[in-house]
């Protein structure tokens, strides 16, 4: 549950000009894990300053209309993983997948480069995080189950993508190849 919660951590380091990325590469929550005040000080240290990344955003638009979608990196991916095997993933093991999943994208469309995707997978593997779409996943459900996403606008699916860490942005109008060709990589 702990590393799960910190797919989240993770995020908001992706998403925000922040030390939280750096942080969570440190990894001494994973480490060191005791109840000792000092670990639970330092825990809730790392987990305030992630929440305070989300009061930031959405104190900057309330109204979810633009920049604030953002805080969804990673959750086209995850949403649908999360329906196609009946919430059979905890949702931090899924939004790990669809960080991934993001920057492979993003990658895949020349918007960041792929040692990008690198990183964010060896620090979510370092806290013991899922970063591929399980085998048992079919490849077309999960295209399906991301049709049924709420992000949609005018019919089109909606990806946050990378161009770099704290350098998120909203995208549509991506094409299904490129969004096969990502799920085709990360299966398995």
């Amino acid at each position: 549950d702990l590393a799960a919660g910190m797919a989240e951590v993770i995020k908001h380091g992706l998403i925000a000009e922040s030390n939280l990325l750096e942080q969570a590469e440190k990894g001494f929550w994973a480490k060191n894990w005791d109840r000792s005040p000092s670990y639970i000080g330092e825990l809730q240290r790392l987990v305030a300053q992630a929440i305070q990344v989300k009061i930031n955003i959405v104190q900057a638009e309330p109204f979810e209309q633009g920049q604030r979608s953002i805080l969804n990196l990673g959750h086209t991916f995850a949403y649908a993983i999360e329906q196609v095997t009946n919430n059979a993933y905890r949702h931090g093991e899924a939004v790990s997948i669809g960080l991934v999943a993001a920057a492979n994208l993003s990658a895949r469309l020349r918007f960041c480069d792929i040692s990008l995707q690198k990183q964010i997978e060896g620090i979510l593997e370092s806290v013991n995080l899922p970063t591929r779409i399980p085998s048992e996943i079919k490849p077309d459900a999960l295209l399906q189950a991301m049709q049924r996403d709420k992000k949609k606008r005018a019919g089109q699916l909606r990806f946050i993508l990378l161009r770099g860490i704290g350098q998120a942005f909203v995208s549509d109008g991506i094409s299904v190849d490129a969004i096969k060709d990502t799920v085709s990589a990360l299966s398995g």
